[in-house]
């Protein structure tokens, strides 16, 4: 299934976010969740994903061009060694600190990578990270402070970690799998809806008495001529013909009250003239709503067609035997 768009069109990364957090408050184990170019996803907020990202990493490494490029290089070098959806990449990142990368599969592509690290298996040699500290001029003392702050996890605490993440990175994927197919279906249902001879409705009645159209297909504006930011509830009834509008409207209120279903024909006068519609709706319950699910059928070539056919079958009783042809006695 090769995505048509980029992931975070599939996937709301807020709720990934919250994921995130509630493991880094259990474990302390940081993650977040990277493209296979090595881009951070980010949250509606413009926030990266993840969450326990060290003061190291974001507020040193990630500032400085030298040290950002080698994390990006870890980032897709380490997601480049894994091999299958059952396995994850581990190694000592180009700036010190341990990395691992899961991958994210949806179906059989792999479109991302959930990482987890910022961390050490061992304690840190301290004389490394001064002499990188030197090397790209970051304050030593401020610098080695953040390096403190860096956990010491031991391999086993890490394994069970990942146990998660693991599981996590096929939910994710299980995710978009869902989204893709929910945008599927509804890019076919609209699609669908764009091609009917008629405009489907939906009118909420209220407990209380209030009413209004809750959805209209995109068809009513070619239908009656509306603009895109007229009221089209008002409009409509604002078109119906002068001599239909009582019926129609006494229909549609016996129909309401009664919560029966309405079918009705009138005219309405539209920008390029006099046009039958006929409006048939069913009654559905919803809690303690009313909806009427509906479509609008433009049936004016219909109505001239039986104008036609029964004023053909009125010329032709006249001139049968026995009736005088229109204008004797």
């Amino acid at each position: 299934m090769p995505l048509t768009k980029h992931l975070d069109d599939y996937l709301d990364m807020d709720v990934i976010q919250d994921l995130m957090e509630s493991f880094y408050e259990i474990t302390a184990i940081p993650s977040t969740l990277i493209d296979r170019k090595g881009k951070i996803f980010t949250t509606s907020n413009g926030e990266n994903v993840g969450a326990g990202w060290q003061e190291i990493c974001y507020n040193f490494h990630r500032q400085h061009p030298t040290t950002l490029k080698r994390c990006i290089e870890s980032d897709t070098d380490l997601a480049e060694k894994i091999i299958d959806d059952n396995c994850y990449s581990s190694y000592k990142c180009l700036n010190g600190l341990v990395d691992m990368a899961l991958p994210v599969y949806i179906q059989n592509e792999h479109v991302a990578n959930l990482f987890t690290g910022q961390f050490f298996l061992e304690k840190p040699d301290r004389e490394f990270f001064k002499k990188q500290a030197h090397e790209f001029g970051f304050p030593q003392e401020e610098y080695l402070a953040a390096l403190d702050k860096v956990p010491v996890f031991t391999e086993e605490y890490v394994e069970k970690g990942v146990r998660f993440l693991k599981k996590l990175a096929m939910i994710i994927g299980e995710m978009a799998i869902k989204s893709i197919k929910l945008q599927e279906s509804e890019h076919k249902f609209r699609s669908i809806l764009n091609n009917l001879p008629g405009a489907v409705f939906e009118l909420t009645a209220k407990k209380d008495g209030y009413r209004y159209l809750s959805y209209i297909g995109p068809r009513i504006h070619e239908m009656f001529g509306f603009d895109q930011d007229k009221d089209i509830q008002m409009e409509i009834v604002r078109q119906l013909h002068p001599e239909d509008r009582e019926s129609f409207l006494i229909s549609i209120e016996e129909s309401l009250s009664n919560a029966r279903p309405f079918n009705h024909e009138a005219r309405f006068i539209t920008p390029s003239g006099e046009k039958w519609f006929q409006v048939i709706s069913t009654p559905v319950h919803c809690d303690e709503d009313l909806l009427y699910h509906g479509v609008i059928l433009d049936i004016h070539d219909l109505k001239l067609a039986e104008q036609i056919m029964e004023k053909s079958l009125q010329e032709k009783k006249t001139l049968t035997p026995g009736n005088p042809p229109p204008g004797e006695k």
